[in-house]
């Protein structure tokens, strides 16, 4: 029997002075991918961008 390939990842917890919510999760989406806004609670939401090394693109 063949294995197959091994992974390892690595988890880091981050710490941010803000507090999300799962509109913080759609803003971090829309920004990724340049989608605009969906709604009027997405747009006063904090990106998720310090959770990401470099910032969101």
């Amino acid at each position: 029997m063949e294995r197959g390939a091994s992974y390892s990842l690595r988890f880091s917890i981050v710490s941010d002075r803000f507090d999300y919510s799962h509109y913080s999760l759609l803003a971090t989406v829309e920004a990724i991918f340049n989608l605009g806004t969906f709604g009027r609670n997405d747009t006063s939401a904090t990106p998720m961008s310090g959770l990401f090394r470099g910032g969101i693109p």
